[in-house]
């Protein structure tokens, strides 16, 4: 009897929870990986990535292709069963749909998002591939970035997986279908994955925390969120953020305990190190407005739940971002910014993750008529991302 075909699967992005998926599913055997990997490309196409873990040994692995780019693997002989999208999502710079338009078949190809650290950027995936299941991706697997290609496995391998929203093109049981096999697959691959019957459930969880916290520390200037609660106004603020946002939450069948609000402050507070926004925008890189404030307005008003902390946060970011793109670089940076040392990329912590990890299009009916302006995507205006 001949054995059954393997699953071909391309992941895309070149960090690491997208090397550590491909790490895990190409050790179950059962699948043919392909690895999109830019940065440092000759060597990890030469030697593979390299992953130390407790739980998993010590390795050197090599996926059975690596290329630099999505388009370098679409005309390998048949079609890719999974699509592993772990890129940056920035819907105001570049048209995510596009970077994976050349490896997706239309009604076979499922797509699995990264959402561990962004909201809404399914919606535009399921427009753009509407013959497509679209499935969102919540880690929470601790990974250390300690070289180009090489990583530590730190703790956990939990992940979730599901689909955020039902399609009225693809039958419900087919969505459950593909994330249970997927599911299956990975836990043959010793990673705890389940299936999330709602995984805004897990977004919302590990995002509530950033939204509320990432913002504030830029519009104030304080990367400490310590001493970031200690500015006028800035804990009214911060606390009244994650109260609308529960209530979005709720209003979209999330629950959270009691406390999880003074829960959700102890742990930004205990973080030291810069979060990821902060550092974009230390370095005038474009910041995730839209994932982080845009997404949410958005679902508010189709839920028809009230905002206004995160609608004005959003206005301020957007303001803040374009105008620190346009500022002129100073020739060093001030003491304060000296004195930060980077902290180690980090895959699923939510104040520093990677590079690679949008909100979605088309322009809703907005309260006096403001559209969040990653809702309306135009042309990509600086091209796909480096994966």
């Amino acid at each position: 009897m001949a054995p059954p075909p393997r699953l071909r699967i391309l992941s895309v992005g070149g960090n690491a929870i997208s090397a550590f998926l491909s790490w895990r599913l190409q050790a179950t055997t059962s699948c043919d990986v392909t690895l999109v990997w830019k940065s440092g490309f000759d060597a990890v196409s030469q030697y593979g990535v390299s992953f130390k873990s407790k739980a998993f040994g010590n390795e050197r692995f090599k996926p059975r292709h690596v290329v630099r780019a999505p388009e370098e693997a679409s005309s390998r002989e048949n079609a890719y069963d999974y699509v592993i999208l772990c890129v940056k999502a920035l819907p105001d710079v570049y048209d995510l749909a596009s970077v994976i338009e050349s490896v997706v078949t239309p009604q076979h190809t499922c797509i699995l998002v990264n959402t561990t650290n962004t909201l809404g950027i399914e919606a535009h995936l399921e427009q753009r591939y509407p013959t497509n299941v679209i499935l969102s991706l919540v880690s929470n697997v601790e990974i250390s970035q300690t070289g180009p290609s090489e990583f530590e496995h730190l703790s956990s391998s939990e992940i979730y997986v599901g689909a955020t929203n039902k399609s009225s093109s693809i039958p419900t049981s087919i969505q459950n279908d593909m994330a249970a096999a997927l599911a299956m697959t990975l836990n043959s691959g010793q990673v705890d994955c389940k299936v999330s019957e709602n995984i805004r459930q897990e977004q919302f969880e590990r995002m509530i925390g950033p939204i509320a916290f990432n913002p504030a520390s830029v519009i104030f200037e304080s990367p400490n969120h310590t001493q970031l609660l200690e500015k006028t106004g800035a804990r009214q603020l911060v606390t009244g953020i994650i109260d609308e946002l529960v209530e979005l939450a709720t209003s979209l069948g999330c629950s959270f305990p009691n406390d999880f609000r003074e829960k959700t402050i102890e742990k930004m507070t205990a973080l030291e190190a810069p979060t990821t926004m902060y550092q974009d925008f230390q370095a005038r890189r474009p910041m995730e407005v839209e994932t982080f404030l845009g997404s949410p307005v958005k679902l508010a008003i189709e839920s028809n739940v009230r905002v206004p902390r995160v609608e004005t946060m959003y206005a301020l970011m957007h303001h803040a971002n374009t105008v620190n793109q346009n500022k002129p670089r100073q020739e060093s940076p001030p003491a304060s910014v000296m004195g930060a040392q980077p902290p180690p990329r980090m895959s699923s912590a939510p104040s520093q993750r990677p590079m690679m990890n949008g909100g979605p299009p088309g322009p809703p009916s907005m309260r006096g008529g403001r559209t969040p302006s990653g809702m309306s995507m135009g042309p990509p205006r600086r091209g796909p991302p480096p994966v």
